[in-house]
């Protein structure tokens, strides 16, 4: 009985040792977790204050090529509101197309520039890439008219560019907006290029 109790105690004392070593171990990775959670949350913090900063380089560097002196001048204090402002004006008072495209770009670069969170910036970011791809679709049609050159390739990425911007947009204004909207717009948006191939 004595060797039972024994060979007992030594059975829990083994398991107690293999109990506290896993113990650790599960420390040791969760902590490691942590820390490489903490990392990747930094560098992402790192980037996102870095695009940032690129992203008001390039409004304040348009806004002083355009001439935008007060829109300028908003910009280089950050005052997103301001400079918006400034860009409102200035196309209410200039409604001609060229001011309405280099309003258009330094308004959406402004936005970049002026948001607050990962998500703000991703949704500036379709902002820009839609208003990107409607801007030079027409110009890619006119260098096809004026040089017979096809750009059918560009002229058709530049309109997924934009319609998944588009799409992206809707969805989330509209949690209920279903996927399988989204695919049936693009058929039959589609639909009108295949019957325009047959003829």
């Amino acid at each position: 009985a004595l060797d039972r109790a024994r060979d007992r105690a030594l059975a829990l004392d083994r398991a107690r040792d293999r109990a506290l070593a896993l113990d650790r171990a599960l420390d040791r990775a969760l902590a490691l977790d942590l820390a490489l959670a903490l990392d990747r949350a930094l560098a992402l913090d790192r980037a996102l204050a870095r695009d940032l900063a690129r992203a008001r380089d390039l409004a304040l560097a348009l806004a002083r090529i355009f001439n935008y002196t007060e829109v300028a001048e908003a910009l280089q204090r950050k005052e997103w509101q301001l400079a918006r402002q400034g860009l409102l004006k200035l196309e209410q008072t200039r409604p001609d197309e060229l001011t309405r495209r280099r309003v258009g770009f330094v308004e959406h670069t402004v936005n970049l520039a002026a948001a607050e969170n990962i998500e703000e910036y991703r949704q500036a970011q379709r902002g820009y890439a839609a208003f990107y791809a409607l801007l030079v679709y027409p110009t890619l049609e006119e260098l096809e008219r004026q040089y017979k050159q096809d750009y059918g390739e560009e002229k058709e990425a530049l309109a997924r560019l934009y319609w998944a911007q588009k799409l992206t947009e809707a969805r989330r204004a509209d949690p209920n907006f279903p996927v399988w909207e989204s695919l049936r717009l693009v058929c039959a948006r589609r639909q009108p290029e295949e019957d325009d191939e047959e003829e």
